[in-house]
């Protein structure tokens, strides 16, 4: 059976390489350019994996995580973060919300993410 991710980025280019790289690795990939669009996919096909932006519009990342955590907690540990902010912050509500992981976009690689969402799958 093949793996699932979905991608949670308003940045359609972002969304579009992780999105060609993972299903050159043999994923199915859904994708999300909204906060409250990838709640709704995560709820509909509880993917393996999730990679949310923090930084976006309307809904961001904190906010998914605390409709996610409302709804579907068990889904939480298939979050990882994406981030370019320094902020601390969002980091710490994530960690209090029960999200653990993130990726620094200014420091990540596709095959860097890809590695990361493969140690955490089955987690």
């Amino acid at each position: 059976m093949s793996k699932t991710i979905l991608i949670i980025d308003d940045d359609s280019a972002m969304r579009d390489s992780l999105s060609a790289y993972f299903k050159g690795k043999g994923y199915i990939v859904s994708e999300a350019s909204s906060g409250k669009t990838g709640v709704a996919l995560i709820k509909e096909e509880k993917p393996d994996a999730v990679l949310l932006d923090i930084m976006m519009p309307e809904m961001n990342g904190i906010d998914v995580i605390k409709e996610v955590a409302a709804g579907t907690p068990e889904m939480l540990s298939h979050i990882t973060l994406m981030t370019n902010s320094s902020n601390m912050k969002f980091l710490s509500d994530a960690v209090d919300l029960g999200v653990f992981k993130y990726i620094l976009k200014a420091e990540m690689s596709l095959e860097h993410v890809f590695k990361i969402v493969e140690g955490n799958l089955g987690k």
